[in-house]
């Protein structure tokens, strides 16, 4: 046997008997962690600043008037009307609230 070979030998352990499927494992990893634990503080800070943002972005973009200007406003509301998104894809999942 070779060096290699008995280094991998050590390495990986002979095979075991396990209870459930490795999703149902790495799901108790991830749960023991506080991964999918809710945050609600993060997530009240995070929608006043994007409604801040889309205040701002909309205000900005009613007195610029018509200008060429408003399409760097658009693409700003593009990226603040992007993480309403997420913040309503995080609520459909109930990470926000209960």
């Amino acid at each position: 046997m070779s060096s290699i070979d008995s280094t991998i030998a050590q390495v990986r352990p002979g095979p075991q008997r396990r209870r459930g499927s490795d999703c149902a494992e790495l799901l108790t990893r991830v749960r023991q962690a506080g991964l999918l634990d809710r945050r609600p503080t993060y997530y009240t800070i995070k929608i006043a600043i994007n409604a801040g943002l889309v205040v701002a972005g909309w205000t900005i973009f009613v007195l610029l008037g018509d200008s060429w200007w408003q399409l760097v406003t658009a693409a700003f509301l593009a990226v603040v009307f992007t993480q309403t998104g997420f913040l309503g894809h995080d609520a459909g999942h109930r990470q926000i609230f209960a």
